[in-house]
């Protein structure tokens, strides 16, 4: 499967469960471009994309707008953090 095939499965899971994840898969996109810069090449982008994907649907899942903070600023942390641990063993092993 390509990234772009993965890009399009995950938004078409992501408007099923959430407006706020279909929104936030091209934030997610960017953030794992940025974070990949610093990652040894054989890391796969579209893993990445996978993985935050994955922070961002937890942090939709928890996110309280009552607490006066915006979703992206919640939602950053999270994505970063699970592209951070799931990148964390395929960079110990590439390197």
């Amino acid at each position: 499967m390509t990234a772009t095939e993965k890009t399009t499965s995950a938004r078409a899971m992501a408007g099923e469960a959430n407006p706020r994840v279909e929104a936030g898969i091209p934030f997610v996109e960017a953030l794992a471009r940025r974070m990949a810069a610093t990652m040894p090449h054989s890391i796969d982008l579209s893993d990445l994309v996978q993985d935050g994907v994955i922070g961002l649907i937890d942090a939709a899942q928890r996110f309280d707008g009552s607490r006066g903070i915006k979703f992206e600023t919640f939602a950053e942390r999270r994505i970063r953090g699970a592209i951070a641990k799931a990148a964390a063993p395929k960079k110990l092993a590439a390197e």
